[in-house]
């Protein structure tokens, strides 16, 4: 190999990983854009199980909970909502806690706008 090969060689290696670091970003913000998607269709199908976005009086989230009250309880569809991976319900005389994961906070804001 001479001396005149290294900087065409070299040039090749850099594009390569340019390409490879390029494609990286791709990836991942298309993950990213998927998943956000998916949220957006689970949150969605959270607020249909609950009798609607009109139908919640308050919602507020804290962790991994999400605490609610319904302005009509009749509404509330417990086994959809099971159905879209929430762990545990608890109710109270006048508010529902249920268990959902990380995503009671994107829930709660979605409530807010």
């Amino acid at each position: 190999m001479n001396n005149l090969n290294l900087p065409l060689i070299l040039t090749i290696i850099f594009s390569t990983l340019l390409v490879i670091i390029i494609l990286g970003f791709i990836i991942n913000y298309l993950h990213k854009k998927k998943k956000n998607q998916n949220n957006i269709n689970l949150i969605n199908e959270i607020f249909i199980s609950l009798g609607g976005k009109e139908n919640i009086e308050e919602l507020t989230s804290k962790g991994s909970r999400l605490y609610f009250k319904l302005k009509d309880n009749t509404l509330f569809n417990e086994e959809k909502i099971k159905n879209l991976g929430v762990t545990s319900i608890i109710k109270m005389s006048s508010k529902t806690t249920i268990v959902i994961g990380s995503i009671a906070q994107d829930i709660e804001k979605a409530y807010k706008n």
